[in-house]
């Protein structure tokens, strides 16, 4: 189980879109846990990835693998 962040409820997202970025959020760090890829700053990874789940599902997106490849995309960012 990863650490819950606090964000601004501003976006009102519902029970589908919350439940698929939770999902999303889970498949992120599948994917960094297998490819080895944390740099010792877990809780700023943690945000990172949130944020970039967070921005592509305001957006309207609901999907959990659309959601997980686009933090993935943009780890770096």
């Amino acid at each position: 189980m990863h650490k819950i962040l606090s964000f601004p409820r501003s976006h009102g997202f519902g029970p589908e879109q919350t439940y698929a970025m939770g999902q999303a959020y889970e498949l992120v760090h599948g994917y960094i846990d297998r490819a080895g890829l944390t740099d010792g700053d877990s809780d700023g990874l943690c945000e990172l990835v949130a944020r970039r789940i967070i921005e592509k599902a305001a957006s309207g997106e609901t999907d959990p693998k659309a959601l997980a490849d686009y933090a993935i995309l943009h780890l770096k960012d």
